[in-house]
């Protein structure tokens, strides 16, 4: 965990990242500034586009485990099969999610 001060404009302040996962970034005095930076040590993890779909490329063919995550309905997992060669589909709705 890392407190630290903004720095001055056009500074920047680099720390490693180097447990995988998802990292809150919060101000202490301003509720409203936050974010998030999600840590893997693959190249396979992406955000949806304001659709709610993505894409993942060369990804090589096997069994997975996909991970969703959401900032207010938390997370949930799905298995799927990547052929070689193919396009794999995966659909995944939080149920009672409402825009």
């Amino acid at each position: 965990m890392y407190n630290v001060a903004m720095p001055l404009q056009n500074k920047e302040i680099k720390k490693a990242l180097r447990k995988n996962g998802v990292i809150t970034l919060k101000c202490d005095a301003h509720d409203w500034m936050l974010g998030y930076v999600y840590v893997a040590s693959h190249p396979y993890a992406t955000v949806t586009a304001i659709d709610g779909n993505l894409s993942l490329t060369d990804v090589p063919a096997g069994k997975y485990r996909i991970k969703i995550r959401h900032e207010k309905l938390g997370e949930a997992s799905q298995d799927v099969t990547v052929r070689s060669g193919g396009i794999s589909y995966l659909n995944y709705s939080f149920c009672g999610w409402k825009r």
